[in-house]
């Protein structure tokens, strides 16, 4: 796993189990949906407009969670215009990320209020391209 900063702070190479892989490309196929690429797929761990205060921090240095993806959910959601199949993290990675995410806040963004979040992956929409994903 890597973080990165690339507009949003994310987790990307991510190690997803094959049990989760098999899951959530049996829900894209029977949703018709295009699965995004591995490169593509990512965790967002803040939004654009909360990372201003990163630009030139080392991200290479700093200690990153471990993942279990144990309990996660594979889900379809929908708005008026997208469709997209999301991997959500169980409880246990949802807790682990808000800890490591509220410590990364403490050291490089103590100003910055951390809003609520559901971590996961989206793993397919309408088009494969990931800015078409249900926000």
């Amino acid at each position: 796993m890597k973080l990165e900063l690339s507009g949003i702070l994310k987790f990307t190479e991510l190690e997803i189990p094959p049990r989760v892989r098999e899951e959530a490309n049996l829900a894209s196929l029977e949703s018709g949906l295009k699965i995004l690429s591995e490169e593509k797929r990512h965790v967002t761990l803040l939004h654009q407009s909360l990372t201003k205060g990163l630009k030139g921090i080392d991200l290479s240095s700093i200690q990153l969670p471990r993942l279990s993806f144990d309990e996660t959910t594979v889900i379809l959601i929908e708005d008026s215009e997208r469709k997209t199949v999301r991997v959500v993290l169980g409880p246990k990675d949802q807790g682990t990320l808000d800890e490591w995410m509220e410590d990364f806040r403490k050291q490089h963004l103590p100003s910055v209020v951390l809003p609520p979040r559901e971590y996961h992956i989206s793993w397919a929409n309408l088009t494969g391209l990931p800015g078409d994903s249900v926000k």
